[in-house]
């Protein structure tokens, strides 16, 4: 039934998102009369449009992530957005939405050039603050090549959820969170490999209980659940698992100089075939605003995740530990520069590989913006990547600059 709501059985999914982008164009260039364009989008009644679009162009010296025998290449990459909202009431709106990913390489043609992902929101708060949330997502994606004989490994994934914060009283805060995410790997080519190992279904709950009355220090207990069917293929064992955690720790409400949350606990992975795993666990994320124009964000997280043989990995489930620390400097306003740094260790189950494999990835960038009029502005970004591994087949170092425009409204 969701997916109805973005792939029409008679339209091929690849191209059913770009109907839908050029008929929301013919609808606001006939309603031009009535729009009134503000900084937010176009609006028209209480129909709002959002265009947006970054064209830019990349280069790598390495395009195909590897250790032997590094590949350069230019690359023109197009992002195109598009978001359709309408208002029910105030506070209260649905919205509907279009992101694609197009990139046209100057000396190879295996990769996949169109990736599509369409989004639908219902965005509700009430008049006691209470928010509630739900919707649905569809991706029309690929894992890109990792040679220039490869090729890109296709899927469809999708997502369906509800976000809810309910509040009790003055001080407490009660939250809930359901979804249900599949992902579908389609055939490769020639029927050379199966990825439908990586096929899965997973669902998942979140139950919250905020207590803010203590301003400095607003507790926070969550309990999540987690239940995920793995594909199977004929001699390999089943990645079926369940897993519990809880934490305790703090949320800080969005606008204050600290905003986010503080999370700290224990889980428990269950797996059907494969050793199981229990230990410490952390998924934090936490912004800091310094000054009107400093501002900081880090994340921290430890917990398992289950792993691909479509991105070389080893197809069963590894412990990801590490975080993210990026900054923000606005002083020299119209120009705004960012910086990013993120550090992983990814451990994987001892008995679902021949040897013992950790991976330790690192990825650092730097971007320059520059805002020319309210609706257009360019960038320069440069980003260096790097992945210590015991695999070495999914070692590499990459350095990829990137420079571009943006237009939006």
């Amino acid at each position: 039934m969701i997916i109805q709501l973005f792939h029409h059985p008679a339209i091929p999914l690849s191209r059913g998102p770009i109907f839908a982008f050029q008929a929301l164009l013919i609808f606001a260039v006939l309603c031009w009369g009535s729009i009134a364009i503000c900084y937010e989008g176009l609006e028209w009644d209480r129909f709002r449009l959002r265009p947006e679009v970054w064209i830019g162009e990349t280069y790598s010296d390495n395009i195909f992530l590897t250790k032997y025998d590094p590949k350069r290449d230019f690359f023109t990459h197009i992002l195109p957005q598009l978001t359709a909202d309408f208002a029910i009431a105030p506070r209260n709106y649905l919205s509907l939405a279009y992101k694609g990913d197009y990139q046209f390489h100057s000396r190879y043609d295996n990769f996949r050039k169109f990736q599509h992902r369409g989004d639908f929101l219902w965005d509700m708060t009430t008049s006691k603050d209470s928010t509630f949330k739900a919707g649905a997502w569809i991706k029309d994606g690929a894992v890109q090549p990792y040679s220039e004989e490869g090729f890109s490994k296709d899927y469809v994934e999708w997502e369906a959820f509800t976000d809810n914060f309910l509040q009790v009283e003055q001080f407490t805060d009660l939250g809930f969170a359901y979804n249900h995410t599949s992902r579908r790997f389609s055939d490769s080519p020639h029927g050379y490999y199966d990825y439908s190992y990586d096929d899965f279904d997973r669902d998942a709950v979140a139950l919250d209980l905020f207590y803010d009355r203590f301003r400095h220090l607003p507790l926070l207990l969550e309990y999540r659940f987690a239940r995920q069917d793995d594909g199977e293929v004929a001699g390999l064992f089943s990645r079926d698992s369940i897993i519990n955690t809880l934490f305790v720790g703090a949320r800080w409400k969005p606008g204050a100089r600290l905003s986010g949350f503080l999370r700290l606990g224990y889980t428990y992975a269950a797996f059907k075939e494969a050793n199981n795993f229990g230990g410490f666990a952390m998924d934090s994320d936490l912004t800091y605003r310094l000054s009107g124009f400093t501002t900081f964000k880090l994340t921290l997280v430890r917990l398992v995740n289950t792993s691909t043989t479509a991105e070389r990995e080893t197809g069963y489930y590894y412990v990801n530990t590490g975080g993210t620390f990026s900054t923000t400097y606005t002083r020299w306003d119209p120009l705004t520069i960012s910086l990013d740094f993120e550090y992983m260790n990814r451990d994987y189950d001892q008995s679902s590989f021949e040897a013992d494999r950790v991976d330790n990835y690192y990825n650092a960038g730097l971007k320059a913006q520059y805002t020319i009029r309210e609706w257009v502005s360019t960038d320069l970004s440069y980003r260096y990547r790097r992945t210590e591994t015991d695999y070495q087949f999914a070692e590499y170092t990459e350095n990829r600059v990137e420079l571009g425009v943006n237009f939006s409204y």
